[in-house]
């Protein structure tokens, strides 16, 4: 069975996650493996693995990888939204990893999004990545983003793939508009050194909390992450874990940021809450995302942790 296609919502709301899905192909010294990927898939698949109601919005190709990347879905209880699947070929992204463990990145990627959307029900929207620079699908997300931002909170996460990404001015302006539209924005210090070159952190966090946000994280793999609110800064440190690959570990991050976010009140109908966010629960809530992120570096490939995963080593 895959992953069915329908309209978004459920009776309680749902959270939609807008962006590529694609067929990663690792490469190690090893020889080669294929896993689905993409980061929005990722943090989809994160999201309902934490039981969090989770409906996707991609483009898949009908192919044997967009079958895989389907099933994929389905297994970690993800619905997948209409017209998610178009006649051309599966996205590709090949990850070469090197002896440390991280990845570097080759793409293959077509993005675009059907015409109509249903976002009934929608009680908070994540999104980024290249979906939200990538034409012609990047315009049709920032319209579905606005359309839904009365209603529900909305997470991004820029995650810089510089292939995509030939005119930096363009580039800055992208994400100056995502960073507005969005309560939450979570980017890696890799994004923050591309976006901002000899900017410092904490003075990316202070503009970008600037210009509408309500949270900011940074994460720095195992240097572990600033988070900034209203309230201030806080420093969450890295959890020492065994690493088989990277891959997967920002993405983990985010879907673990935005269950627990949504775990205590703070998303939907809490933006209100989420602009006052205190010190303490911002702790809580990044200390939970790190240790997703650390599940998942854990295994071969972007394999989040289920929810019972996450209980057994964090009952918090």
């Amino acid at each position: 069975m895959t992953a069915s296609e329908a309209t978004m919502g459920t009776e309680g709301g749902t959270t939609l996650v807008i962006g590529e899905a694609l067929m990663d192909v690792v490469v190690t010294a090893d020889g080669s493996r294929e896993y689905p990927g993409g980061s929005p898939m990722n943090v989809s698949a994160g999201l309902a693995l934490l039981e969090v109601p989770t409906t996707f919005l991609t483009r898949l190709g009908a192919d044997d990888r967009g079958n895989r990347v389907r099933q994929r879905l389905d297994d970690a209880g993800v619905t997948l939204a209409a017209g998610s699947v178009d006649q051309l070929a599966t996205s590709t992204a090949t990850a070469t990893i090197d002896a440390s463990g991280a990845a570097s990145y080759q793409f293959d990627v077509e993005w675009d999004l059907p015409p109509e959307v249903n976002t009934h029900g929608v009680n908070h929207l994540h999104f980024g990545s290249i979906a939200a620079f990538l034409s012609p699908g990047a315009a049709k997300v920032e319209q579905w983003v606005e359309a839904v931002r009365a209603s529900a909170t909305v997470s991004y996460d820029p995650n810089i793939r510089p292939q995509f990404l030939a005119d930096r001015h363009a580039t800055l302006d992208a994400v100056r508009r995502h960073v507005s539209a969005s309560d939450v924005v979570k980017a890696s210090l890799e994004d923050v050194h591309w976006l901002y070159p000899g900017r410092t952190v904490a003075e990316v966090a202070v503009e970008w909390m600037s210009r509408g946000p309500s949270l900011v994280v940074v994460t720095d793999g195992a240097n572990g992450a600033v988070a900034a609110c209203t309230a201030g800064m806080v420093t969450i440190a890295a959890l020492s874990v065994p690493v088989a690959d990277t891959i997967g570990a920002g993405d983990a991050f985010m879907s673990g940021l935005i269950a627990a976010l949504g775990e205590r009140g703070y998303l939907g109908t809490g933006r209100a809450l989420l602009r006052t966010i205190p010190l303490d629960i911002v702790r809580e809530v990044a200390n939970s995302a790190t240790m997703c992120a650390a599940l998942t570096v854990g295994k071969s490939g972007a394999t989040p942790p289920t929810l019972a995963e996450l209980h057994a080593v964090n009952p918090a």
